[in-house]
Formats: structure tokens, C-alpha cells, sequence
């Protein structure tokens, strides 16, 4: 699948099911009422997410979007993430270096 939109669209049209991650949830849309959520017991799973930037890049610019994108992630991505499935947040966990 190229989207996580058309993999969640596909479960609920065609009665199936699919391992995703939380935050591929987020992109699914208006099919996410169709679909009911459970984790799978007894796993742990991790996906990582990196900021990059070109090499020798400023100490202060990587500040700068380490703290916005550190908000951008805790004020708006996991609460959305709660109105999709209450707790859902609680899987995204934010690792600084």
C-alpha cells in the first residue's frame, strides 16, 4: 500500500485487517470510524522517527526545530491521536539525544 489512508480504507470496505502503527492511524482519516482497534499482546514493537539536517548545519537551528517539533508532537499529534482511540498516545514515545 502507498498510504495508510488506502490500507485502512481497505480494511473496513473489504471486512479485513492490517498491523499498523499509531501514528499511521493519524493519516487514515474518515475510515478510521469503521475499524476497531486492539494491540497485540505480549509485543513490543518500535518505529523511529529522525529530524535531520545538513551536515555542519548551526547547533542553534537544530534547537530550534528539536523544540518545535517536540511541541508540534505533544500539543497537537498525540492529542488527535486520543480522539482517534482514547490512550492512543500513550504508544508514542519521545526519545531526545
Amino acid at each position: 500500500m502507498s498510504t495508510s489512508y488506502l490500507l485502512v480504507g481497505l480494511v473496513v470496505e473489504l471486512d479485513g485487517w492490517s498491523i499498523v502503527t499509531p501514528t499511521n492511524l493519524w493519516t487514515s482519516g474518515h475510515f478510521i470510524q469503521g475499524v476497531d482497534f486492539f494491540t497485540i499482546p505480549g509485543r513490543q514493537m518500535r518505529r523511529q522517527s529522525w529530524i535531520i539536517g545538513k551536515c555542519g548545519a548551526s547547533n542553534r537551528m537544530r534547537t530550534v526545530v528539536h523544540t518545535a517539533a517536540k511541541k508540534a508532537i505533544q500539543h497537537n499529534l498525540m492529542p488527535k491521536m486520543d480522539k482517534i482511540v482514547p490512550g492512543l498516545s500513550s504508544f508514542i514515545h519521545l526519545l531526545f539525544h
